[in-house]
């Protein structure tokens, strides 16, 4: 694949589609997977669509919910697998698909109902394009984005983590999960979802270094509390924070990556800690070159 004369255009890898694009690298999910979804939900051409696969309103606790019997169990189960993995060529659906999933083992009605929420998002949104930065020069550099939602399960209180690994200006992995201590304040939050993208870094440097490229890390996060807890050695003041993270402070120290100040505003892995509209999908994705194609 490549510019050549004698060069394909465009190559399909596990249903994936990547094409050569005149100025970038495209790829893009296998759009059968977005139709099936839709097609167990009985959502039809004629089915009118929704502009955000996930609703707050999802984690406020709910009264009596009927679980569903052992046949439907299992159908939905075949569903929302499905979505969870179109979620890995899909940073807008991540958050939404990760809350369908924890119901997995005893699903209930308000589960299939944040199903049928994500298909008719993708009866608005069918389809994502992830784009490269461009064909020219080699990448120097791992950004990783990432960002929480303190205690934004209504049911738990436990705090979400998003974030997204770029690598010449194209997303390679983005992931969206419930963090499994309970954060007693916004800047633990944050600085767990810190030392979570920090690991996804290091751990793709490590990678590509094995290949011949020896590319940085660089984490950007939105909170100065948790750049500063990762700036420092031990604890302080936040001595809740559990001592099995503290790791991040000596990877800053010998510099095996940095850590930088992003706008809350513009940072991406916002989309994948809490729900949002298209538009806000939109917004903050154009930055690391995501395009969402909406009808």
């Amino acid at each position: 694949m490549g510019h050549g004369p004698k060069d394909d255009n465009e190559i399909i890898v596990l249903g994936r589609s990547v094409r050569w694009a005149r100025d970038c690298v495209e790829i893009e999910a296998d759009p059968k997977h977005a139709m099936i979804i839709k097609k167990e939900m009985n959502i039809g051409v004629e089915s009118k669509g929704l502009t955000a696969p996930a609703s707050r309103d999802d984690n406020a606790e709910w009264d009596e919910v009927p679980e569903l019997s052992k046949s439907d169990a299992k159908w939905y189960r075949g569903v929302a697998a499905r979505a969870n993995y179109l979620g890995l060529d899909r940073p807008d659906l991540q958050y939404a698909v990760k809350e369908a999933c924890r119901g997995m083992v005893r699903p209930t009605e308000r589960d299939l109902a944040k199903v049928k929420r994500i298909a008719r998002y993708l009866q608005t949104a069918p389809r994502l394009i992830l784009r490269s930065g461009g064909h020219e020069g080699e990448p120097d550099e791992i950004r990783a984005y990432v960002d929480s939602d303190w205690a934004g399960c209504k049911v738990t209180r436990k705090s979400t983590s998003g974030g997204l690994l770029v690598v010449a200006g194209m997303v390679v992995k983005s992931w969206s999960s419930t963090q499994g201590s309970v954060a007693t304040s916004s800047g633990e939050a944050e600085y767990y979802s810190l030392a979570r993208g920090s690991a996804e870094a290091l751990g793709l440097a490590a990678a590509l270094k094995d290949l011949g490229w020896e590319l940085f890390p660089r984490v950007m996060v939105d909170s100065s509390a948790a750049k500063a807890v990762a700036g420092r050695l031990g604890l302080g003041r936040t001595r809740h924070i559990e001592v099995r993270f503290l790791w991040l402070q000596e990877a800053v120290r010998r510099r095996r990556l940095a850590v930088e100040k992003v706008r809350g505003d513009l940072n991406p892995a916002d989309v994948l800690t809490k729900p949002k509209a298209c538009n806000d999908f939109v917004d903050l994705l154009e930055g690391v070159n995501i395009r969402i194609l909406v009808q």
